[in-house]
């Protein structure tokens, strides 16, 4: 499992669901809440007992879909919880819909929470956390509540409009979301099944690769949604047991270089887990890093750790790779030069450090993972002498012009004076 990190799971601004439910420290957004509901309800000319009494005929199975929750929790605390938390995702997705036009919706032009961005955009970040998750077909039951003119988008287009992969490229693909959309939708219809929750959601928009719209890939992480204690709604409080990863190990990407492997940017980044290795090539999807990484990514891997076979943990499998490609800042120096990494953060020390505390609490075995053949593959090619003393020629002696002349200047007085040495006395 993922190690144990407080900051990585616990909410910074709201509270959605039971585990973090009367935090002190979150009490600040409840009024804003209730707020957001009220204006929902305003402007669907809509009374809060149709959305209560629709989450009490479910209260039971929404239970179910938590693992250490107290048993006497309140029945009517909860209803109200589901409700308020779950109007207010909504209302945040669907001001993100319409980027983040939320005077559209009734909220005033200079709202203390949803006319600034940075808060927002701080809400949406709680929304993916894995102790922050509301099940999606509460969202869905609710948002079906609305008039037919006010939910022209399901809750899936709007989550998937808000967390798709340009969180974690720079590459654009407005024109991919809707294929995005399409391709989870049909596999959905097709297998009568759904999504756990928003992270699921996110995880999934990350896997399919949109060149290939009905790609196996997905078949795996769809499931039947109203399963009883199947949608992965744990807390992640414990610690978990801490182990070094398993099986075949790479060297470093600076030691990999000296070897003459050569990383190449893929102009097609997406998916951005899909790393080949050809020839001595090993061809990575650019990844953006910046400060809000390290939280998604480790969300991502502890839903992976507890919910997903290790052969289809591509996130886990992502990062177990990062880290052996990662043992100091020089490593990440070599891959932004090579433009495979691209980062805000101060340095490339800050990065390399990001990586490898990503990968500390990691329970992995390579074998298990997607990129076996890979790590073989590597280790073949770096490790035959022929491409190391071809690299370090290269390295040493054609690394620039200047070092090319010397080297033909070098051999020429050698030859030269050979011939002299040699030559009638």
């Amino acid at each position: 499992m993922v190690e144990y990190n407080k900051k990585a799971y616990r909410p910074s601004l709201v509270s959605l669901g039971p585990y973090h439910y009367g935090d002190e420290q979150l009490q600040g957004m409840e009024f804003h809440k209730y707020r957001a509901l009220c204006c929902m309800l305003k402007r669907n000319c809509q009374y809060v007992f149709e959305y209560l009494h629709a989450v009490e005929e479910i209260e039971h199975e929404v239970r179910a879909c938590y693992e250490d929750m107290p048993d006497d929790f309140p029945s009517d605390k909860f209803v109200e919880m589901l409700v308020v938390d779950s109007c207010f995702i909504l209302e945040i997705l669907l001001g993100n819909f319409f980027r983040k036009d939320f005077e559209r919706l009734g909220y005033p032009k200079k709202d203390p929470v949803f006319s600034k961005a940075y808060i927002t955009d701080g809400i949406l970040r709680d929304i993916i956390l894995l102790e922050n998750q509301i099940p999606l077909f509460v969202l869905e039951r609710l948002h079906g509540i609305k008039p037919k003119d006010q939910r022209q988008q399901s809750v899936l287009q709007l989550v998937i409009n808000v967390y798709n992969p340009c969180w974690l490229t720079q590459r654009s693909i407005a024109s991919e979301v809707t294929l995005l959309e399409q391709c989870i939708l049909s596999s959905c219809s097709e297998n009568n099944t759904g999504m756990r929750h928003c992270l699921d959601i996110f995880r999934q928009t990350l896997m399919y690769d949109t060149s290939r719209p009905k790609s196996p890939r997905m078949q795996h992480i769809v499931i039947d949604m109203h399963n009883e204690g199947s949608l992965g709604l744990q807390s992640n409080s414990k610690n978990h047991e801490n182990s070094d990863p398993k099986g075949q190990l790479i060297p470093s990407a600076t030691k990999l270089k000296e070897t003459g492997v050569k990383f190449m940017m893929v102009e097609n980044n997406f998916p951005f887990w899909n790393v080949e290795f050809e020839n001595g090539n090993m061809k990575i999807p650019q990844i953006v890093i910046d400060d809000g990484s390290e939280l998604t990514f480790l969300n991502l891997m502890a839903f992976e750790q507890s919910h997903v076979p290790p052969k289809e943990a591509h996130i886990t499998s992502y990062i177990a790779l990062l880290d052996k490609l990662v043992n100091s800042a020089s490593d990440v120096a070599q891959l932004v030069e090579d433009n495979v990494i691209v980062h805000t953060l101060g340095s490339d020390e800050q990065v390399a450090e990001m990586i490898n505390s990503l990968a500390k609490g990691i329970y992995f075995s390579v074998e298990d993972g997607c990129y076996a053949e890979l790590y073989v593959k590597v280790n073949k090619y770096s490790n035959q002498k022929m491409n190391l003393w071809g690299a370090v020629l290269v390295r040493n002696y054609f690394s620039s012009p200047w070092a090319i002349i010397g080297l033909i200047a070098g051999a020429l007085e050698l030859m030269f004076s050979g011939k002299q040495a040699f030559g009638p006395q």
